[in-house]
C-alpha cells in the first residue's frame, strides 16, 4: 500500500540510477555534533557542528554554527562559521558571521554580513587577458625630464639634436 516496488517510480537522475539523496541531511537545531560530516548530496546545520563540513551543497541556518572547515560546491551561510569555507559559489546572508578564509570562484556578501579573515579566488576566468607592461626611458621618450633641476627649455637645443638620427645631424 505504502512502499515501492523495486521498480517503482523514485526520483532518477540522467544515468537511470536512484538519486542517492533527495533530501538534505539535517542538523536540528537541538543537535551537537563533534566530528567531521561528509555526504554526496545536501547538509543543512540548524544545530552546532564542531568539525569539518564536506558535500555537494552546505546551508548553515541562521542558527547553525560550524566550528571547523566547511568545503563543498555551493555553501549558503545564515548562521556562523568559524574555519575556512572553500566553494565554487559562496554566499554570505546578512545573518551570516564567519571568522576564517573564503577561497572561492564566486562570492556574494549581503548587507550587513560580518566577514573577518581572507578571501581568495579559486580560478581566474579564463578571458581575462594577460597585462604587458613596457617602460620607456627617458631617453627614448619625446619629452626627457632633465636629471639636474634645470627646465627643458635650457638644454631644448641640445636634446632636440641628441634625438634626431645621424643622417639629419650632418
Amino acid at each position: 500500500m505504502f512502499s515501492r516496488s523495486s521498480t517503482g517510480a523514485g526520483p532518477r537522475d540522467s544515468t537511470g540510477d536512484a538519486r542517492k539523496s533527495a533530501v538534505p541531511s539535517i542538523v536540528s537545531g537541538d543537535m551537537c555534533v563533534t566530528g567531521d560530516l561528509s555526504s554526496d548530496g545536501e547538509v543543512q546545520v540548524d544545530g552546532q557542528v564542531t568539525g569539518d563540513v564536506s558535500a555537494r551543497t552546505v546551508l548553515i541556518g541562521e542558527t547553525g554554527s560550524v566550528n571547523g572547515g566547511v568545503s563543498a560546491d555551493i555553501v549558503t551561510v545564515h548562521g556562523s562559521v568559524s574555519g575556512h569555507i572553500e566553494a565554487r559559489t559562496v554566499t554570505l546572508a546578512k545573518s551570516a558571521r564567519v571568522v576564517g578564509d573564503v577561497i572561492h570562484e564566486s562570492l556574494a556578501i549581503d548587507q550587513g554580513a560580518y566577514l573577518e579573515g581572507h578571501c581568495k579566488r579559486l580560478n581566474q576566468p579564463a578571458e581575462e587577458p594577460e597585462v604587458a607592461v613596457s617602460l620607456i626611458s627617458r631617453d627614448q621618450s619625446n619629452d626627457p625630464l632633465p636629471d639636474d633641476g634645470s627646465s627643458a627649455d635650457a638644454q631644448g637645443d641640445e636634446a632636440a639634436t641628441a634625438r634626431q638620427p645621424a643622417s639629419a645631424a650632418t
